[in-house]
């Protein structure tokens, strides 16, 4: 493949019989690159993923069949939503939630609802620590980007 120069373009490499060939090598080969410039890309024959550095750090271009990629959840945690009991019982304003097959599959980029109360008013004997108010709900984790509260 020849490399032409045209106005138009930086390089023009067009070819209808030929690809073009990229910088490849390990992970360790990337990461001795003292001064990666953003834009860069390469292909890491470990991975066997195309990568580009961002200007910050190198990340991997996925495919579209990766895009959605399956997160799983082991157990859900819902407070609130009962009062604080009194002398050690009531309050069971919790919700804990195993799942039977160990983990629930949620896909990336799908939106997906939690209906939560809010806390309860307690009793109003506090004995020893007994009948104090419940907590607000609150949901976080690892790779939540977004949170909507309704009411």
């Amino acid at each position: 493949m020849a490399l032409t120069g045209v106005s138009t373009s930086v390089v023009d490499m067009s070819s209808d019989t030929t690809g073009l060939v990229i910088a490849k090598g390990t992970t360790a080969e990337r990461d001795a690159i003292s001064s990666p410039q953003a834009g860069m890309i390469r292909e890491n024959t470990e991975t066997n993923k195309v990568e580009v550095y961002n200007g910050t750090d190198w990340r991997q271009l996925v495919e579209a069949g990766d895009a959605n990629q399956t997160l799983t959840v082991q157990y859900l945690v819902v407070a609130g939503g009962g009062g604080g009991g009194s002398y050690g019982g009531g309050g069971a304003g919790g919700l804990l939630t195993n799942f039977p097959s160990g983990s629930l599959s949620l896909t990336a980029s799908t939106a997906y609802s939690i209906t939560v109360g809010v806390k309860g008013a307690g009793s109003g004997n506090n004995y020893n620590g007994y009948g104090a108010q419940a907590s607000d709900s609150s949901i976080s984790g690892a790779g939540i980007s977004t949170i909507t509260a309704a009411g």
